[in-house]
């Protein structure tokens, strides 16, 4: 019951973040603009490529995650898992339950302990957030917006900043030692609310300590999914308006309110943070109108839907032998994802890395998109 009302809950802040867009861009007559302007459509085929690549981009960095803790994992099963985890991160529960899903699914294969599952999807979602702030710190120097900005949004350049360098000195804290002091452990879980998430991250880093060239590899894959993205957004903008902010621009735009999906809720945040930097950044004229945001990020949350309803088919289609695959669990696997949870608190045979985290409920504190 409780679970219904928060995705209840969810549900009606993303209807009224949406519906106060809406409203905004009828006021601001950017719906009469769309119908009034020529469409090119050709650039709306480009953007649908551009968004299936960074998606394929994402299924493959989670893919090589998994396979450096020794786990035997193809690129197909990869495509095929991430592809089920996407369609279900557009229900209520978002982002984190395709992360329990591609958890799931990935123990029940046999090819991983409880551990390893949760390791590799934590450390992709923290790698991925990262990677969003490093492109839109990039595209603010390559374009040097912060020298035009007005002082209302030079605070978010300076945030954007301030996140980027501030994770590549926590990923060196975690990483270089050989060992982490039990007082850095027992200091950072003490933090309220976040600190348990917060060690059980660092835990999950540290497994990939000795796996550097797979973590180049996934940076990589990382800034070239972020530079899809945004030109999967640009492109969009193109189609529909004849006055955008440029290709540059955009890889700071884009990443910046995708960033937002850290936000819990199934749609509204990235949205609403597109919508209103695309109203103070300058283009030749003046700015984007209200709501013309909000229409290319619909179109781009259309391209999410197509691309998970084309998933779905594609899981219909493999279902019987990735059943069959997840039937031949040996007797001590786990069932499900209360197993999961049941697993990770029990201490490992031969146990050579520590233990990542011990309930959904830090899985799903430590998660993001």
């Amino acid at each position: 019951m409780k679970r219904l009302i928060v995705s209840a809950l969810k549900l009606a802040a993303s209807a009224a973040l949406i519906g106060y867009l809406l409203w905004d861009a009828a006021r601001s007559d950017a719906f009469g603009l769309l119908l009034r302007q020529e469409k090119n459509w050709w650039f709306l085929v480009v953007a649908a490529v551009c968004f299936t690549a960074s998606a394929v981009f994402c299924f493959l960095r989670w893919g090589y995650l998994v396979r450096a803790l020794g786990v035997p994992f193809s690129h197909g099963e990869a495509l095929r898992i991430g592809m089920i985890g996407y369609l279900v991160n557009l229900a209520p529960m978002g982002v984190v339950g395709g992360d329990l899903v591609k958890m799931y699914m990935l123990a029940r294969l046999r090819r991983s302990m409880p551990e390893e599952a949760v390791a590799s999807v934590l450390v992709d979602r923290a790698l991925g957030l990262y990677m969003l702030f490093v492109v839109a710190s990039l595209g603010i120097l390559w374009t040097g917006f912060w020298r035009q900005a007005s002082g209302d949004i030079l605070w978010l350049c300076r945030l954007v900043w301030g996140v980027a360098a501030g994770g590549f000195l926590a990923a060196l804290v975690v990483l270089a030692p050989p060992s982490w002091p039990q007082w850095i452990a027992r200091v950072v879980g003490a933090i309220p609310w976040v600190g348990g998430p917060l060690v059980r991250l660092g835990q999950a880093i540290r497994r990939y300590r000795r796996a550097w060239t797979t973590l180049a590899v996934c940076a990589f894959l990382t800034m070239a999914l972020d530079v899809a993205y945004a030109s999967a957004v640009y492109f969009v903008a193109r189609a529909l308006f004849s006055q955008v902010p440029s290709w540059k621009l955009h890889l700071m735009l884009a990443t910046v309110s995708n960033s937002a999906g850290v936000v819990p809720l199934p749609m509204g945040p990235f949205e609403f943070v597109l919508d209103r930097l695309y109203m103070v950044v300058p283009v030749a004229g003046g700015s984007m109108q209200a709501g013309q945001g909000l229409m290319v990020a619909l179109v781009v949350r259309l391209f999410s839907v197509i691309l998970a309803g084309t998933g779905a088919v594609y899981f219909l289609l493999l279902q019987p032998q990735l059943l069959a695959a997840a039937r031949t669990v040996a007797p001590e696997a786990p069932q499900g994802i209360s197993s999961i949870e049941e697993s990770l608190a029990k201490p490992r045979e031969k146990q050579l890395h520590a233990p990542v985290g011990k309930s959904a409920a830090v899985v799903r504190s430590a998660c993001v998109r």
